[in-house]
């Protein structure tokens, strides 16, 4: 099973391959617990919960149900009416069976598109609240999948800061949350993704059980034989082979589903599944979840002296403690590597100001060596006052010097660096910017950062 970032592919130390099963738009079997306790003394007696267990005797399946808050063909139902008398039975069956978030309500369908952070987060509240309340911690998901791989930047992180560890990718043809067309692409052609930034797991989602074995002009046949093509496909991709994701709806696991036999179809997927060697696995205890080390954030300057630079950083590891080590280029340098300018304890680091134009990065180090991505890349550039004929005032002798080469670009034969004075390669009106800022100081030197 394979990891693949943005630069970097991980390789899962546990390669047996695994599958796992997930339901959507679940609610409705809990309306039916609740409104006909009788007929459902256990929670098994349902036959959607039925029919997973049996695939989870026979087979060693595991399912997640990912839940609306209300119901959909019982609207006037919610989350807050389900009886908590079954707990016990969760609990007793969180082994194979787990319950996670996906949205609100079936409509809107792409609920989290333009949503707020505060909306995305009160509606993750609403149902992992109730899930706790009726089923029990342990039965909870760490991974979602919400209504339609809806979700910006900002709802995703909220919940990924309320305990998301990781997402289900969109299946092609779909918004993948916040991910552009070519990160989605990236998704689909491999087992995780993870997102640095975010330090967020995208899971990819591999077959869609009513779209990919759909039933043609009402010919009930079997995907006996369509089975081997769409599994085959998936082992022509190098990086996508290893961990299967299986999704369908809940509303195609009730028994008056009959034209489109999402049961047999499932059951026939697991058996060739098994059959060809895998093992069906929860995608939350993937070590990629445990073992990733998340790069540190928000990497800025942290000071305004005239003599000292100061870098600050943020970081959220997971479990141990880390170490950090600093790095810095000369930018001025087009051959220049990188050097190694600290190892720090904590999240700040300082050094005397250097003249000139550098990038800064910083990577996270944990107990047993593992390195992290690096940080996001700072820029800083440093330059003494603009005192150019050396007399010691910054005046109009140095301003005319400097007007005589505005409009030099580096590597044309007129270009001096020392008028350059942030370093971006041109003489501009940025550098008489930055001039006017020291016009008759002394030991006043020009600082950017970006």
């Amino acid at each position: 099973m394979i990891l693949v970032t943005s630069i970097n592919l991980y390789f899962d130390p546990d390669p047996a391959p695994r599958f796992s099963i997930t339901v959507d738009d679940t609610a409705d079997l809990l309306a039916e617990l609740a409104r006909q306790p009788k007929k459902y003394p256990s929670l098994f007696d349902h036959p959607v919960l039925a029919f997973a267990r049996d695939l989870h005797r026979r087979y060693g399946a595991v399912f997640t149900f990912f839940f609306f808050y209300q119901g959909t063909t019982y609207p006037q139902f919610d989350l807050s009416q389900t009886p908590d008398k079954f707990r016990d039975e969760w609990a007793q069956n969180a082994s194979w069976l787990h319950l996670g978030f996906h949205a609100r309500a079936m409509l809107p369908t792409t609920p989290y598109a333009q949503a707020t952070a505060a909306q995305a987060l009160d509606d993750f509240d609403a149902v992992r609240d109730q899930v706790l309340r009726f089923a029990g911690p342990q039965i909870w998901d760490p991974l979602m999948r919400s209504h339609y791989w809806s979700g910006n930047r900002d709802c995703v992180r909220t919940w990924h800061q309320a305990g998301i560890q990781g997402v289900y990718g969109a299946v092609p043809g779909y918004k993948n949350y916040y991910l552009s067309p070519a990160r989605s692409d990236v998704v689909n052609q491999c087992d995780y993704w993870w997102d640095q930034t975010e330090d967020l797991l995208f899971t990819q989602t591999d077959i869609w059980i009513e779209r990919d074995f759909r039933a043609l002009d009402g010919a009930h046949t079997t995907v006996g034989t369509r089975v081997p093509g769409k599994l085959d496909s998936l082992f022509r991709q190098p990086y996508a082979s290893q961990n299967v994701q299986v999704f369908t709806h809940e509303s195609f696991l009730f028994d008056h589903d009959i034209t489109w036999q999402v049961r047999q179809r499932l059951e026939e997927v697991t058996s060739w599944l098994v059959a060809h060697g895998y093992e069906s696995r929860f995608d939350s205890e993937t070590p990629f979840f445990t073992t990733l080390l998340p790069p540190p954030d928000d990497l800025r300057l942290a000071n305004d002296s005239a003599t000292l630079l100061t870098l600050s950083w943020s970081h959220r590891p997971r479990q141990n403690p880390c170490r950090y080590q600093v790095y810095r280029r000369d930018l001025a340098n087009l051959e220049a590597a990188w050097l190694m300018v600290g190892k720090e304890t904590g999240t700040r680091f300082s050094e005397a100001w250097r003249a000139g134009v550098y990038a800064y990065r910083v990577y996270a180090v944990d107990a047993a060596g593992q390195r992290s991505a690096g940080s996001p890349l700072l820029r800083v550039s440093f330059h003494p006052v603009p005192d150019f004929n050396g007399d010691e005032t910054v005046d109009m002798e140095d301003f005319f010097a400097l007007a005589q080469h505005v409009g030099q670009r580096r590597g044309e034969p007129a270009y001096n660096s020392i008028y350059d004075l942030n370093g971006d390669g041109k003489v501009d009106q940025a550098d008489l910017t930055d001039f006017r800022r020291g016009f008759g100081r002394v030991n006043q030197p020009v600082k950017r950062s970006q």
